[in-house]
């Protein structure tokens, strides 16, 4: 252990639970931060303060078993893709009654439609994480789980079930950092161990290292993530940080974890006697603890931007499909993929046969503002009745009509005001031209708090 690291994570932890104060209703925390190239631990803090008997502070929250929540997700996309899925492949963002008629719902209790498996994890959308573990298998997820060094998760799969992909097992905080250290070497499980001269389990591979990769770039992301936690999250730091927050049923346990080549840090904050905070989600809770960590392990011990390993290719996508653009695409995007697993063909999604008598004319109309993939910030300083963007129209030759979210708006004109609301959101617009109908292409962007 390192004395300074120890005294960082522990005044890290500390400080955010002062901050967040009893009106949440948090008592306690634990931080662990583990050397990726040894698996020698840096820092070890149990709780808050061993010494407050009242909030049982002489419980080890390192070693304490709770539920980890979402942050088991990031394994789960790790096998998906290992049996053939693709960042860019879409998935359903909608509705599901998994066994016993549980019905999940994402944190923001909304759906978002079908979206590319990156921004799936990226926002920790709950609905494709089951769908997902349905599709690879809760047998093999489960196994996987094992290779990566939890052992607590010592029940068949049948008494998890489908929620086994929302966290409902449960893990230690131990277990946690050293599985996400497992990614941050590139697939690589190794023991965590107080003494180095020790003889210790043999390094395995758990993960393959294109896999591992395609999932540290998509944790490292801050665009990926910003229709759920916004541009200025506490994992949008000065250095490439991949990372991952937990929040658990009744928000009796938020997470965070997350690593560098050099490094893996993790912190988990509740209370030790089982009772609800008062919604504090992992990127509100756990998260800002963990920057501050982080903050102090890069001045520590460093950091360096994640290798991209042998195998990895960029192709463009289009966004809406996830398959290369055609000539008719409005826009495109750069996506990575194991070299071995590309995805084939070419979008149809917007070929003249695939579209409706309104498509797009042959004078390209098209949104010029926004863009496609533009991510806008609600200022908190500003009034929201005074926050709004200008829809702008561009190869338009008569009176438009705008459509935003699949509603007509109301206003018509080639620049139209709408006032900003959070989410992610499309518009195009139409016009009359010969007596026929013709559309633009969509934009899509993002609103942020």
């Amino acid at each position: 252990m390192d004395l300074r690291a120890q005294r960082a994570a522990a005044a890290a932890l500390k400080d955010r639970l002062a901050a967040l104060g009893s009106s949440h209703h948090i008592t306690n925390g634990a931080a662990l931060v583990i050397d990726n190239a040894t698996g020698g631990i840096i820092a070890w803090a149990g709780s808050n303060d061993f010494f407050d008997a009242a909030n049982s502070g002489q419980v080890d929250g390192v070693t304490a078993l709770r539920q980890p929540g979402s942050a088991l997700k990031p394994f789960l996309y790790a096998l998906a893709m290992a049996k053939g899925s693709r960042p860019s492949d879409l998935i359903e963002d909608a509705p599901i009654y998994a066994a016993g008629g549980h019905a999940p719902l994402n944190y923001d209790k909304t759906y978002h439609g079908f979206v590319r498996l990156r921004e799936a994890l990226a926002c920790s959308y709950n609905v494709p994480a089951v769908r997902l573990v349905v599709k690879t298998g809760l047998a093999a997820f489960l196994a996987k789980l094992k290779d990566l060094g939890f052992d607590s998760l010592y029940k068949p799969a049948e008494f998890y079930g489908e929620g086994l992909a929302l966290g409902n097992g449960e893990v230690t905080l131990l277990e946690l950092v050293n599985a996400y250290a497992a990614l941050a070497r590139g697939g690589v499980w190794l023991p965590a161990r107080f003494e180095l001269e020790s003889p210790a389990a043999p390094a395995r591979r758990a993960i393959g290292r294109s896999e591992a990769y395609l999932i540290t770039n998509i944790l490292s992301d801050n665009s990926a993530r910003a229709p759920a936690f916004g541009l200025n999250s506490a994992f949008n730091l000065p250095f490439d940080f991949a990372a991952k927050t937990g929040t658990t049923k009744d928000y009796r346990d938020n997470w965070a974890v997350g690593y560098t080549p050099e490094w893996t840090a993790g912190v988990w904050v509740g209370n030790f006697d089982g009772s609800s905070m008062r919604r504090v989600s992992g990127i509100s809770g756990a998260a800002p603890a963990l920057k501050e960590i982080a903050l102090a392990m890069e001045k520590l011990y460093g950091s360096t931007p994640f290798k991209r390993p042998p195998g990895i290719r960029t192709v463009k996508v289009c966004p809406d499909s996830g398959l290369p653009p055609s000539s008719f695409c409005p826009s495109s995007m750069d996506e990575v993929f194991s070299a071995g697993n590309l995805p084939p063909g070419q979008c149809a999604q917007h070929s003249p046969a695939a579209e409706s008598a309104a498509r797009p004319s042959p004078a390209k109309l098209s949104v010029k503002f926004p863009s496609d993939g533009d991510i806008f910030r609600l200022d908190p300083q500003t009034p929201r009745a005074a926050q709004a963007l200008f829809l702008k129209s561009a190869g338009a030759e008569g009176e438009i009509t705008w459509t935003l979210d699949g509603k007509e708006l109301a206003e018509r004109g080639e620049k139209v005001p709408w006032p900003l609301e959070p989410g992610s959101h499309s518009v195009f617009f139409t016009e009359i031209r010969n007596g026929k109908t013709v559309r633009s292409g969509p934009a899509r962007f993002h609103v942020v708090r």
